[in-house]
């Protein structure tokens, strides 16, 4: 009897411990660094939610020192802000949306379809880590424009961090 009971409160204990970890939620995200960077290896894929129907991946990632909020605006510049999740178990997969607000008017696709003032990028990232960025790198230049820049991430509709650079000419 007593060891149907011990399997009982097991098999609870058990079960109100899933319950506690999938209800667990992303407290916030605190930055960890922003500004200009540089990036080791970058790959190219494709993206249908992408202004330009691709996005870069980027892996090396040297974060600036000191921070900043002033962004050249010269081709090839990398800027954005490196964060980490709180609040969640590490090893528990969240999908997270990155998105990128241009200065007005937007920035031009390659196909001349109108103008975008912003992009969202779903993201899913294991909570845990400790490299979790959003970043742009302007390119040649051709699609852009000086400004504010605010780069936001959002999990479940809540915005949990932001930032906004002045991207202006050196």
């Amino acid at each position: 009897m007593r060891e149907s009971h011990l399997g009982v409160l097991a098999f609870v204990l058990l079960c109100c411990g899933q319950v506690q970890a999938q209800e667990a939620s992303i407290a916030e995200a605190q930055i960890t660094w922003y500004g200009v960077y540089k990036a080791g290896a970058v790959a190219q894929v494709d993206d249908p939610a992408s202004p330009s129907g691709k996005r870069y991946v980027a892996a090396g990632i040297e974060p600036p020192a000191p921070n900043s909020e002033s962004v050249p605006f010269a081709a090839g510049t990398r800027f954005g802000f490196g964060y980490v999740l709180t609040g969640v178990p590490a090893d528990r997969l969240v999908t997270l949306t990155h998105v990128r607000k241009y200065s007005p008017p937007g920035m031009q696709d390659e196909d001349s379809r109108p103008k975008n003032l912003d992009s969202k990028t779903d993201v899913t990232v294991f909570a845990g880590r400790k490299d979790l960025f959003i970043a742009m790198n302007l390119g040649d230049l051709k699609a852009w424009q000086s400004g504010d820049w605010t780069f936001e991430v959002w999990y479940a509709g809540r915005k949990l961090a932001a930032k906004t650079f002045a991207v202006r000419a050196p």
